[in-house]
């Protein structure tokens, strides 16, 4: 019979803990992790002065999609090789996660048109 060789065995590192990184671990060197710190303030702040622990990591989460979301369709606009797909489920994401830490909504109610008062089609 032939003998097939066998495979080495792998040799595995040493597992070393993985932290969870939240917004506060950013530290402000890249454009993306100054605009999530800055998104998180304000969605913070939004909160108002009794902010839970829940309510804080929840605004820090949402601001890191945001600022995920608005790279990911900047490269998209940029012409860079973004999945539209991609961009619309991430900005769908980033909006789900504002909605849901309950902020007051700021829309203003349209006078119909699929643009509101933008003008865009006229």
């Amino acid at each position: 019979m032939l003998e097939q060789a066998l495979p080495e065995p792998l040799t595995k590192r040493p597992s070393r803990k993985r932290r969870m990184l939240t917004v506060q671990h950013l530290d402000g060197r890249y454009r993306g992790a100054k605009r999530a710190k800055r998104i998180a303030r304000e969605l913070i702040a939004a909160l108002g002065p009794s902010i839970t622990p829940i309510q804080k990591q929840a605004a820090e989460r949402a601001a890191m999609f945001c600022a995920i979301a608005e790279d990911l369709a900047a490269r998209r606009l940029r012409g860079e090789a973004v999945s539209l797909d991609e961009v619309i489920r991430l900005e769908g994401a980033a909006r789900r996660a504002v909605e849901r830490l309950g902020l007051p909504s700021e829309r203003k109610p349209s006078n119909g048109a699929p643009l509101g008062d933008l003008g865009v089609l006229r």
